[in-house]
């Protein structure tokens, strides 16, 4: 056959973990990039008590100025974390955050610590 596909696959565990997901965006008019945006998506987790990972969704509509986020433990289905808020006070927060803030680069001859 012409159209076969071969692969491997190593499995390390002895389990595979199929994942998916989804982004989908409602483009209008009148918005930058989008006026709605929903993300669903598995995600490992830094948190050593879900190793299995979280299920994280996301939504974020320009039109009604909301702002939606809700983490979920993917093995239980229990909520992690969970933030419902108007857009315009969670990019006050974002803003805020000290990870957003950029380092300046190093002048020439200067050391990189």
């Amino acid at each position: 056959m012409d159209n076969e596909v071969k692969f491997k696959v190593k499995v390390g565990d002895g389990v595979i973990h199929p994942h998916s997901g989804l982004r989908v965006r409602k483009k209008l008019e009148g918005f930058l990039k989008f006026a709605i945006e929903i993300i669903q998506n598995w995600r490992p987790s830094d948190n050593p008590k879900l190793k299995d990972g979280v299920d994280y969704e996301r939504t974020i509509d320009k039109e009604k100025r909301e702002y939606h986020h809700i983490t979920k433990d993917a093995l239980t289905g229990e909520i992690t974390h969970e933030e419902h808020e108007p857009l315009e006070q969670h990019k006050q927060q974002k803003k805020q955050t000290p990870k957003n803030v950029k380092k300046p680069k190093p002048q020439k001859g200067e050391n990189k610590s």
